[in-house]
């Protein structure tokens, strides 16, 4: 006598009563996970030696002076006296 290999209605309604259980589990955990990874020294409790080797640009304590490093001022110079011109 051969098995019947498809589940009865009721089995199935278990099965996705589990794996929506374990759906909402794993999305639970990516939850968290993902808000540990966004904390640093910075915005926790934690200690700068956690953050890792990618470490925050360090911040100027200089302001800005308004120009480009190389942006030096322009010099305006008069063209060449013209040479005489021959006839």
């Amino acid at each position: 006598m051969p098995a019947d290999p498809s589940p009865s209605y009721e089995e199935l309604l278990a099965l996705n009563a589990g794996l929506a259980l374990r759906l909402a589990q794993a999305l639970a955990r990516i939850t968290e996970l993902e808000a540990r990874l966004r904390q640093s020294s910075s915005n926790s409790s934690r200690p700068p030696s956690s953050d890792g080797l990618a470490k925050p640009a360090p911040k100027s304590l200089r302001g800005r002076s308004g120009r480009w490093p190389d942006d030096l001022p322009v010099v305006r110079v008069p063209p060449w006296p013209r040479s005489p011109t021959r006839t």
